[in-house]
């Protein structure tokens, strides 16, 4: 089973927040792009690392932000 990320998720807990996706990119060590791409689910992140560090900057756990 392969756990990757979900976007929408992701993308309502980063404006919840109040940050962009630029600021969220920053945090996460990642590209804006990606950020971009991950919320719109254009792209699978299944990688652990990249599944923990974008949780980190939502300051989530990951379970609250993988999909099965």
């Amino acid at each position: 089973m392969r756990i990757g990320l979900h976007g929408p998720t992701v993308r309502a807990l980063r404006e919840r927040l109040g940050v962009s996706q630029e600021r969220l990119a920053q945090r996460a060590g990642l590209t804006m792009q990606t950020i971009s791409r991950i919320e719109r689910g254009a792209v699978t992140v299944s990688h652990p690392l990249t599944v923990k560090a974008v949780a980190e900057a939502l300051d989530v756990e990951t379970r609250l932000i993988t999909k099965a």
